[in-house]
């Protein structure tokens, strides 16, 4: 995961704390298609956040970051070669 935002930021709990204008990793558990990131971002505006496996991008989503309480985002997309699962969902908050 990445974003375009210097203030943004990815954590592995809600509310948690990451590195400014860092990348944050998701793990997978094996067999399971789905994982939970959380973003925050210390500037309200719209930046884009995107996911990647590799090299290969999965998918973004530019977003709209209000002053204020944290609200969550989506991000299901079909990879171009995909192993069990041809859908990867990723849920930011």
């Amino acid at each position: 995961m990445s974003t375009n935002s210097a203030k943004g930021f990815f954590a592995t709990t809600n509310g948690g704390t990451g590195t400014l204008g860092g990348t944050g990793t998701v793990t997978f558990t094996n067999g399971v298609g789905t994982a939970t990131d959380y973003y925050g971002d210390e500037t309200a505006g719209g930046p884009t956040i995107t996911a990647k496996n590799g090299a290969t991008t999965w998918g973004s989503a530019s977003i709209t970051v209000n002053a204020g309480s944290a609200a969550q985002v989506s991000i299901s997309t079909t990879p171009p070669s995909a192993g069990a699962s041809s859908t990867t969902n990723i849920t930011l908050g």
